[in-house]
């Protein structure tokens, strides 16, 4: 195995330390120093052998469940490995967890110990993790946090932003019991230890998949249609974009986080309305969205504003191709005659995520 220098903090960066083997989230304060077990080699030693007696003497252990979150200076170490699957996808980002690698011991500048070096207390192993981070463009979408899992008890690393960073943390040898877990708006993925790989999720599967959001050039044309007076109106439709998602960000609405077994497709689009003459203007409009299998969907009001919401509908989170059918009737008031309910029928388009 390759071996190779990683960043770890330095003695400004205090320690934190894993404490108690509970279920749940605990603070962990910072640690001014490292307790350690005195070697009896060092106890007692006559003057003159001070000297081989230190020499003979086994390292000095850090505490159990050691956690540095942000390391800055040089520690040697080797690769646990290669990375099977170390992509994780949120409402805010995508994290990639890039590599993990151990190491025997730990400089004492890192954690304020008075000993120059520290190896792992008894059981465990020095795991020294490396991460890339990439947010989205909307700052709107729920933060994401890296934690570490240690047979039940969980600690936070990092509120993710982006760049790159790299943490220490000490857990059972091999790294029993232990993984990483990615949480967003009360959703956790889970990066297994001993295996180096992302553990699967359904729900957050949909994001890893090759095609999730894509431009749109379609448009729905209807009409000519005449409501008597001489005038006759049109009207299009034309689509913008579409994803499939397992999380309906906030700036679009409410719904959050999709059921299991399905996701949220979101199409953007514009309507509009015109006619052959002057003297009318829009009042309303009623479209009835029916996508794939889905019950359809109402929107009624002005929706040629900008404004308007996009489509939000439910879909099995197997679906690859879906056909959208969209009937139009809008309320226009025209000089002479008043209002008008012109009946635009329906059309159809489709649109498709491919899974492979």
């Amino acid at each position: 195995m390759q071996t190779r220098p990683l960043l770890i903090a330095t003695t400004s960066l205090a320690a934190m330390v894993l404490a108690g083997c509970g279920s749940g989230e605990e603070p962990a304060p910072a640690a001014e120093t490292v307790t350690v077990a005195a070697s009896p080699a060092t106890q007692g030693s006559p003057s003159g052998d001070a000297s081989a007696a230190a020499d003979a003497a086994p390292a000095a252990s850090a505490e159990a469940g050691l956690l540095v979150p942000a390391l800055t200076t040089d520690v040697a170490s080797t690769s646990a490995g290669d990375v099977k699957a170390g992509t994780f996808g949120t409402p805010d980002g995508t994290l990639t967890i890039q590599a993990v690698s151990t190491a025997d011991s730990v400089p004492g500048t890192l954690i304020g110990g008075a000993e120059p070096a520290y190896t792992p207390a008894s059981g465990e192993e020095f795991y020294v993790i490396e991460y890339g981070y990439v947010p989205n463009e909307d700052d709107q979408t729920p933060a994401t946090e890296l934690h570490v899992d240690s047979n039940g008890t969980k600690r936070l690393v990092e509120e993710l932003d982006q760049g790159e960073g790299t943490f220490l943390v000490s857990l059972p040898s091999g790294g029993e019991g232990s993984q990483l877990v990615v949480t967003a708006d009360g959703h956790e993925q889970v990066f297994d230890i001993p295996t180096l790989a992302r553990v699967a999720d359904p729900l957050t599967d949909v994001y890893l998949r090759p095609v999730i959001d894509q431009d749109l050039t379609d448009v729905l044309s209807y009409g000519p249609k005449s409501v008597g007076d001489g005038r006759t109106y049109t009207s299009d439709i034309r689509m913008r974009s579409a994803r499939i998602t397992p999380y309906v960000p906030p700036q679009i609405g409410s719904q959050g986080w999709a059921e299991p077994g399905s996701m949220w497709f979101i199409l953007d689009s514009e309507l509009s309305y015109d006619s052959n003459d002057s003297g009318w203007s829009k009042r309303n409009a009623t479209l009835t969205w029916t996508v794939g299998d889905a019950e359809p969907l109402v929107e009624e009001g002005r929706l040629w504003s900008p404004s308007t919401d996009d489509v939000v509908v439910s879909v099995p989170d197997d679906t690859e191709s879906l056909t959208i059918d969209v009937a139009n009737v809008g309320e226009l008031r025209a000089l002479k005659i008043g209002e008008s309910r012109v009946d635009f029928g329906s059309t159809s388009f489709t649109v498709t995520f491919a899974d492979e």
